[in-house]
């Protein structure tokens, strides 16, 4: 019996044989040299992601009049994306790094993060500890050395948290009592830590796609929880798409003109690509004053680069 388990792996190809398959495919290639350029430096496997929407439904041939080209501005487009929203999720973990570190060391003391108390329950505790362990061992930090040399390897928990990755704050967070992630958001949030919790989840994962260069292009995503603020029509059955968590980095970025600004680029980026395809992403029409609300006034007004 012939089973998944059973099936052979694909055969390698080599570069005029992936551009010979494209063809046959039906996709119209202008400039094979160009083609082949692009392929040289982009995997042939991760470059399938971005080319299979353009399939006709159920078939491995492109549709009708498709190019190179199309796929590659495509690709482009994704690319620009990620960079465009990972310097939002960079602020979102530097952030969550200083208020935990201020809540710990203002009712903790300097090393706060040792105290078991803080946590739900032991396990919780050690692994955090494990990690630390780990992370200090490897790290090349000069703020590091100099606490090793100078203070005999004692961190203060605002310099230890300098050393945990994007998902280690999140689930230190995740392991806290709730006395203390109610703490650390205090006068900062209209949310509750529950949202709060789920959203540095799924801010997380969304920043460690734009750090390893994942394609966000028609992606299924980590549903967040939504308050019912932010929920709406637009967004129900589209949950895991790119515009919720979109929407949820609005409300993590404090600074409403670098927020107005995102949204400008991210305009200006689909202007550039004649990009029209944001249905996939879970994108509304009104996908620009949802993400800006009472701001488009303003923003229409006073950058004058609004794009109808």
């Amino acid at each position: 019996m012939n089973t998944n388990k059973d099936k052979k792996l694909k055969d390698f190809k080599s570069l005029d044989e992936q551009i010979d398959l494209l063809e046959k495919r039906g996709l119209i290639i202008y400039n094979k040299d160009k083609a082949k350029r692009f392929l040289t430096n982009t995997n042939y496997y991760r470059f399938s992601g971005y080319y299979k929407p353009f399939y006709i439904k159920d078939t491995e041939q492109f549709k009708e009049k498709t190019t190179f080209n199309d796929i590659y501005n495509l690709y482009n487009f994704d690319r620009e994306l990620r960079n465009l929203i990972f310097s939002l999720t960079e602020q979102v973990e530097i952030k969550f790094k200083t208020w935990i570190a201020y809540y710990i060391s203002e009712n903790y003391g300097n090393q706060g993060h040792l105290e078991k108390e803080l946590f739900k329950n032991e396990i919780d505790y050690y692994m955090l500890m494990g990690q630390l362990g780990g992370e200090l061992k490897k790290s090349k930090e000069d703020f590091i050395d100099h606490h090793n040399k100078i203070y005999s390897g004692n961190i203060p928990t605002w310099v230890i948290i300098e050393i945990l990755s994007f998902g280690a704050i999140s689930k230190l967070y995740k392991n806290l009592l709730i006395t203390h992630k109610k703490g650390i958001i205090k006068n900062k949030t209209i949310y509750n830590y529950e949202f709060i919790e789920s959203w540095l989840q799924t801010i997380t994962i969304l920043r460690n796609m734009c750090a390893h260069h994942s394609r966000l292009y028609n992606r299924s995503l980590m549903k967040p929880k939504i308050p019912r603020q932010l929920n709406g029509e637009y967004i129900q059955g589209k949950e895991n798409k790119l515009f919720v968590q979109l929407l949820i980095l609005r409300e993590l970025i404090d600074d409403e003109y670098e927020w107005i600004d995102f949204v400008r680029k991210l305009d200006m980026l689909f202007y550039k690509y004649k990009f029209q395809r944001e249905f996939e992403m879970g994108f509304p029409y009104n996908w620009k004053k949802q993400l800006l609300g009472e701001s488009i006034t303003k923003y229409t007004v006073k950058t004058r680069m609004f794009i109808k």
